[in-house]
């Protein structure tokens, strides 16, 4: 077997389990929305907070930027499937840092599903801090 056939049967493995991922991610958000639609109202309140403590800092870097966050417990059910995509919002980010490094990522917090805690840029003294909610 060559190299182009070997490399062409190496993508079309990546991307059945890609595929399969995906559809098994769909499965597992179908059901905590449903137990989610179960919860009191009292539950889906404290909902937040436990999503919060379930949720890590994460960093990454994109060029010499460096920012931390964590995924918004405001919106659990957003940050619940998060936990199974998270590479979706630090994909948005590096695309938005990629297009423009100096971009403010706090006002798009909610679009992303992400609180922003920390960004660092070359020549910015240190980052900027930004209270947790």
């Amino acid at each position: 077997m060559g190299f182009f056939e070997e490399n062409r049967r190496r993508k079309n493995a990546e991307r059945y389990e890609r595929a399969e991922r995906l559809e098994r991610l769909k499965d597992q958000f179908g059901k905590v929305k449903d137990s989610y639609r179960n919860l009191s109202d009292e539950e889906k309140v404290a909902l937040p907070g436990v999503v919060s403590e379930l949720s890590p800092q994460r960093v990454m870097t994109v060029g010499s930027v460096i920012v931390t966050y964590r995924l918004n417990a405001a919106d659990p059910l957003s940050a619940i499937f998060s936990l199974f995509s998270a590479g979706s919002a630090e994909t948005k980010i590096r695309e938005i840092l990629t297009a423009n490094p100096n971009a403010d990522l706090v006002p798009m917090e909610s679009a992303l599903g992400v609180k922003i805690i920390n960004i660092q840029r070359p020549g910015g003294g240190g980052g900027s801090i930004y209270a947790s909610r």
